[in-house]
């Protein structure tokens, strides 16, 4: 019975198959090519290459697969695999195949050998053909599919960072409509075929040896393995894609157009660049004159921070007509507070950078966009606004209406030092919208927490709401909002706008409750993010399509409204245009609280850097994109490199004096 097995499985991995097999699969590819091609999701040069490829690497395989005793044969279907393999990959995740670039001519060329690698690897781990096939088509699909999901959600394909938000993916993914669009079928479609053909390619010559030895098997799973580690030791430590043509800017990534090539060009913004002059002598004639800002007030206030999830006022990006008001008291509040607008570094998503950039002061500038500092970079104690209070006698509870494993919060705010955290287990009976808890029920939470303080405690009470996150195309929700003359056009937008109403209306009852509130209370409230809505919507208040619009259009994207109000006093003040990591230090100023040198140094580069963010800086002259080398920064902005690169991954030389001595509380 043994036996019986083991030839069957002989046969599966290395028994050679009928020649009309693959002659069939290769046919029903070049077919499937040509109905790709009327389809319109691959252009005349890129099918007659793709077609030329194809055949190309199945004349390769044939020839090794007959050369000597036919041990060589493994490799022309890895390159083969890989060709198919390539296609596959951007069809599923971009909804079209290219192969030329007029932009960028090398990026495939530069592209393809990561696909290969993936065969490579999978042949290098099992060695076996067959088997490799499977396992390295398995990750690939598995990337498409994911690419796929996010370029519908997020206009992006899968970045290295992405791969530590799986888990908060995952837990809001029940929200979300998984779409099913043609391409993503067609290219499932053409790798099975593809499969079908290396399958078949993959059984040995009649007559040939049947199975590599021992010897060969080994020596060629280790050149298999060296050919991937030398080729990123070229990805990533030598000139070859500069040399190459291919950039990362904040508006144009030269890698959008082959995913997997996109993806490990992202790996590199997860380990952090050092300042070419970083050093311990350095950094101390940066801080040694920089002193902590002294307190003004006469009585410290409680400070709440409302960091409401994708909170927005799209009217920055263009005028558009509702059929009634979107936030009138919101707006009313504007009379009596410190307000203005404040630029983040995300749009649509990643909620934890925006609450990074405001807690720490530090700017994202200089992490890269797609890195989320929350799960890559916060590994011990950090100075933060919340140390900053607590210095001063406060203490400091953070909220949030959902999953404690959002993000690694739990160890990130056990890091920052929060005395308490609540998160959605902490709800009892919660109102919810969408399957989120509303803001009137998040708040109730805060007011419980406010009621509850010892006599004589000043509290800083740090909340994350949940109510309006994506996606905006629930079914059981009815919109309360449409967009004059074109109602019914933009369904994810007048969904959003009705639920900023929802919002509108808890804040107004959470404000009149703490105006009643005889003890001095300061409450900051701002957005996270604009939400990610309707293509057509976006068309529409631009009055252009995507790729035609400004730099500085596009920044509007990252635009979200901030209102600092005081129960004791009125003051009716526009800060203008900020960004989130001033933001912290401006409400500690209008608290009349005291800061470190950090946060003092931080308001004073603001007077001449007014906002920066992942993607630019504005000065004097106006917006200015941040540039692909850190170093060519003005010299105040990368001595802010260099302070950040201190606070983050300088573990033995953190200057605790600069970030975390607070200035005389009076």
């Amino acid at each position: 019975m043994d036996q019986i097995k083991m030839k069957r499985r002989y046969r599966l991995l290395y028994g050679s198959t009928p020649p009309a097999l693959w002659i069939g699969a290769l046919a029903a590819l070049c077919l499937l090519l040509c109905i790709l091609s009327v389809s319109g999701q691959i252009a005349g040069a890129d099918l007659a290459l793709a077609l030329g490829l194809t055949a190309a690497a199945t004349a390769l395989c044939q020839g090794l697969r007959r050369l000597g005793d036919g041990r060589l044969g493994f490799l022309g279907v890895l390159v083969l695999a890989a060709v198919i393999g390539y296609m596959c990959v951007e069809l599923v995740s971009l909804g079209d195949i290219s192969w030329l670039s007029e932009e960028t001519p090398l990026l495939h060329l530069v592209g393809f050998p990561w696909v290969l690698g993936v065969f490579l690897l999978a042949y290098a781990a099992v060695g076996r053909t067959r088997i490799a096939l499977v396992a390295g088509n398995f990750v690939l699909i598995a990337f498409a599919v994911v690419s796929y999901a996010l370029m519908v959600f997020r206009e992006r394909t899968l970045l290295a960072a992405d791969l530590f938000s799986l888990r908060i993916a995952m837990s809001v993914a029940d929200h979300y409509e998984f779409p099913w669009e043609p391409h993503l079928f067609l290219g499932l479609g053409l790798w099975l075929v593809g499969m079908v053909l290396c399958w078949a390619l993959a059984g040995p010559v009649p007559g040939k040896e049947a199975r590599p030895g021992r010897s060969f098997r080994i020596t060629s799973r280790l050149l298999c393995a060296a050919f991937v580690a030398v080729y990123a030791f070229c990805f990533y430590g030598t000139y070859m894609l500069a040399r190459s043509g291919l950039w990362l800017r904040w508006d144009e990534n030269d890698f959008a157009a082959s995913p997997l090539t996109n993806f490990m060009y992202s790996i590199r913004q997860l380990g952090a660049q050092e300042p070419e002059d970083y050093s311990q002598e350095n950094l101390a004639a940066l801080t040694g004159d920089t002193e902590g800002l002294t307190a003004t007030g006469e009585e410290q206030p409680h400070v709440i921070v409302i960091m409401s999830e994708a909170y927005s006022d799209l009217s920055v990006l263009g005028d558009f007509e509702t059929s009634e008001e979107i936030a009138p008291y919101f707006h009313s509040l504007w009379e009596n507070s410190v307000h203005g607008y404040a630029y983040s570094s995300v749009f649509g998503g990643n909620t934890a950078n925006s609450e990074y950039e405001f807690l720490t002061g530090n700017s994202l500038a200089f992490e890269g966009s797609s890195t989320v500092p929350y799960q890559t970079a916060i590994n011990y104690e950090k100075d933060t606004l919340v140390s900053t209070l607590k210095a001063q006698g406060y203490s400091a509870t953070a909220l949030h209406p959902y999953g404690a494993d959002g993000w690694n919060r739990v160890q990130v705010y056990d890091l920052f030092g929060f005395d308490e955290t609540h998160f959605i287990d902490d709800w009892v009976k919660p109102k919810k919208l969408r399957g989120y808890i509303t803001d009137e029920s998040d708040f109730d939470k805060l007011i419980e927490l406010f009621e509850d303080r010892e006599p004589g405690e000043k509290q800083f009470l740090f909340n994350i709401t949940m109510q309006n996150h994506g996606n905006y195309n629930t079914e059981n929700f009815n919109p309360t909002v449409t967009i004059t003359g074109h109602e019914g056009e933009f369904p994810l937008a007048e969904q959003y706008l009705s639920l900023l109403q929802v919002t509108d209306a808890a804040l107004q009852e959470l404000i009149e409750y703490f105006s009643a509130v005889e003890e001095p209370v300061m409450l900051v409230f701002f957005g996270d993010h604009q939400p990610r809505l309707d293509d057509e919507f976006y068309d529409y208040v631009f009055g252009e399509v995507s790729g035609e619009r400004s730099a500085l259009d596009r920044q509007k994207q990252y635009l979200v409204p901030f209102l600092i109000w005081k129960n004791y006093e009125e003051d009716s003040r526009d800060l203008g245009t900020t960004s989130l990591n001033y933001l912290g230090q401006l409400a500690l100023q209008e608290a009349g609280l005291a800061t470190t040198p950090f946060g003092a140094w931080l308001l004073e580069l603001r007077e001449e850097y007014p906002t920066i963010n992942a993607y630019g800086y504005t000065d004097e002259s106006g917006w200015n994109e941040l540039p692909a080398n850190l170093e060519l920064l003005p010299e105040r902005l990368r001595q802010y490199w260099m302070l950040q690169y201190n606070y983050l991954h300088d573990a033995t030389g953190y200057d605790k004096a600069f970030f975390g001595t607070v200035g005389a509380t009076g």
